[in-house]
Order: C-alpha cells, then structure tokens, then sequence
C-alpha cells in the first residue's frame, strides 16, 4: 500500500480498519452513536491525483475499505458471510452431540 500520509508528511489520516471497532460501532452500535459517512472524495484535503494514483495500486475492494468507507465481502472468501449467517439456527439440532472436555 502506498503512503499512509496523504495529506502532508506530518499528518496521518484517520482511515478505520475493516471489521473492526468502528466497523462493529457503525453496524451494530445501536442509537447511541451519531454516524456520517465521509469518504476520501469528500475531504478537501486530500489530492484527487494522488487518490487517483492509489486505486490504481490496490485492489478494488481495499481501496474502497481504506479511502470510501465501503466495507465489503472479500473476493477470494470461501464462505459468503451470509451463507454463514443462514447456517446458524436453533431450528436444526446437531448431528453429532456437542462434548465439552
């Protein structure tokens, strides 16, 4: 990935990190938070040309996790996240008894 510091040398962005703490905060955080969307294009700080430059260096799904606050499945995940999701249900009981040791 290119330079973590796009607006100037002394000055870090404050890109959030995908499935984290403010991914979870933004998802499920309940009414107690106030959430605004800003991407990398609506802040005037940072350089159109070098935000241009950056996707074409990463791909597509990193890019709009780092700079367009878009936090999408992966590619190259082998279970959907939903199809995961729909697996889990009390409705179907195991086929093998669950032992704890």
């Amino acid at each position: 990935m290119g330079t973590r510091f796009p607006v100037s040398s002394n000055q870090a962005n404050g890109r959030g990190q995908p499935r984290g703490f403010f991914f979870r905060e933004w998802i499920a955080g309940g009414t107690d938070w106030h959430r605004t969307r800003i991407t990398a294009h609506d802040c005037p700080h940072i350089d159109p040309a070098w935000l241009a430059a950056e996707r074409l260096k990463i791909p597509a799904s990193v890019f709009d996790a780092e700079y367009m606050c878009s936090f999408n499945e992966m590619e190259d995940a082998v279970f959907h996240y939903q199809d995961i999701r729909d697996a889990l249900t009390d409705d179907v009981k195991p086929l093998f008894p669950l032992e704890v040791a």
